[in-house]
Formats: C-alpha cells, structure tokens, sequence
C-alpha cells in the first residue's frame, strides 16, 4: 500500500517513477516502495521494460514456473489484484488488462528514471553530464529484487541490470580518459556506485596522491584492498604499484599485498567469503 512520502519530491508536477537502486514510486505526497510480496513488484518491472503488451499465459509461466498453467494463472490474478490495490486511483490508469494480455501505460506525467538515464548515456561524455548520471543511477536494475526459484525471470533481470551497469561504466571511462584531473568527489562516487570495479579505485588514489593527499590515498588503497579480501580477490599488479606514492622510493608491498607476510588473514576472510556464498548461492 502507498506510504507516506518521508523525502522531497523531485519536481512538485511530476510524478517520479525509479528503478535503479531500490524501486520508488511517488505518486502526488504518497511513496510506493513495497508491495504484498515480490512477485507482485516483479510483475510491475516486468510491465513496466515492456512496451508491447504481454501474454498473461508467458507471465504466469515466468513468475510460477513450478506451478503449472492452471494455477499460475490463478497466482498471477491475484498478484495482478495486489498490484491494482497498491497502485490505488492510479490502476485503472495505467494498467490494460485483457483476457489475454496484460499491459503498463506510463502516463505522460510521470518521470522515469530509466528514461532520463538513456538520454544521459546518449549526451556528450563532459563531466557535467556524469555527475547527473550518477544522481539518477542510484545502484543496479531494482537491485532489491531476487527470485532465484523463477529462472527464466532473474536470468532476464540480472542481464539488464549487467547491461545498464555497463554501459554507464563504460561512459564514465570516456569522461576519466578525456579528463586529467576530476571533482575527487565524482571519483568517490564511482567508487561507490562500482565498489568491485579496479580501474576506478586505482583512478581515485592515484589523483589524491597526486594532489598531495597521501593519507586519504593510502586509506582509500587500503579500503580497496580489504574489499578484495572479503570476496576472495587479489589486487592487480597495476594497483599495488601505487603504493609507490606514499613510500620511500622502495615500496613495501609485502605488508600490503596477499603475497606478503599478512597472507594467512587474508586468505581467511576468503575461506569466510566463500562459506558464506556456498550457505546462501543465488542465480548467477
């Protein structure tokens, strides 16, 4: 059901429809984010990437694979129910429902974020337009959303949000590659949208050391290299090397590589990594 909006609405006449990062919806001064359950937001997102209508029988066999034919489409009438009621006045609007399709019609006063990030990506590569890419991409596709048990569904997911995640990476590359020195800021906020992404962290570092920041490069190198630990990782030869900024000329890599003496914790925390993901795997 729509909950009370607890943040400023982006523009006063618009409604503002998001889906990177968590889903939001505003509608006038109230904030959709949860629905009954997750198939029924799935269904939304699904309707929503969609611009042609879709076959209900596809839907019920996508989002109830193990259910059969009967009684996914009786899951999917009932999901199809909790959809209309937490979208409220607005259901009979946007939502097109036949016996056999069902289809999402955005309304011309909604802003979508998925649509202002396109028009980003296709606007010349200048810093300026970076930082508002990065506003706007808040994180993955619905990155909230898992159903590992609908295969077909979550294959389809995690390849959009791969090919989103990518093509906003690869225009902030052309952004760094034409630009020698960046706001520290805009690199502090790539690191965050891409933790796992080298290049970025290696950019960061690399510019706070050449700026004189050594403390907050040697911090921001750590951190990284911790990052790495967690998940199992090793650093690229190219990012140890950075060390170099803060040493005397012969950087002691030992310390803070893997290879060194400090190998046995880090090989640990991967051991830790690994159980945890083996405990808890999800589609890949």
């Amino acid at each position: 059901m729509m909950q009370d909006a607890t943040v400023e609405k982006p523009d006063s006449d618009w409604d503002h429809l998001a889906l990177f990062g968590q889903f939001s919806l505003m509608l006038g001064d109230d904030l959709l984010t949860q629905f009954s359950y997750d198939k029924v937001k799935a269904l939304l997102v699904y309707l929503l990437l969609h611009t042609q209508p879709v076959n209900r029988a596809s839907l019920a066999e996508l989002l109830w694979p193990d259910q059969g034919l009967s009684s996914g489409r009786t899951n999917l009438r009932h999901a199809l129910h909790c959809l209309r009621q937490s979208l409220g006045e607005e259901a009979e609007r946007v939502l097109v429902v036949s016996r056999q399709t069902i289809a999402f019609r955005k309304p011309d006063n909604w802003r979508f974020d998925l649509h202002e990030l396109q028009q980003l990506l296709d606007a010349p590569s200048d810093v300026t337009t970076l930082e508002k890419l990065l506003k706007r991409y808040r994180g993955d596709l619905v990155e909230e959303l898992q159903l590992p048990a609908c295969t077909e569904f979550q294959r389809w997911l995690v390849q959009l949000r791969n090919e989103w995640r990518q093509r906003v990476i690869r225009f902030a590359e052309e952004v760094l590659d034409q630009h020698d020195d960046v706001p520290v800021d805009l690199l502090q906020a790539l690191v965050s949208r891409f933790s796992g992404y080298g290049p970025f962290h290696e950019r960061l570092v690399r510019q706070l050391a050449e700026q004189g920041q050594l403390a907050a490069a040697h911090e921001q190198y750590n951190a990284y290299l911790q990052l790495l630990a967690l998940s199992g990782q090793q650093p690229e030869p190219v990012f140890l090397q950075l060390a170099r900024h803060w040493s005397d000329g012969s950087p002691d890599l030992q310390r803070l590589s893997p290879q060194g003496p400090s190998r046995a914790p880090w090989q640990r925390a991967a051991r830790r990594c690994a159980k945890m993901r083996s405990s808890s795997a999800s589609f890949r």
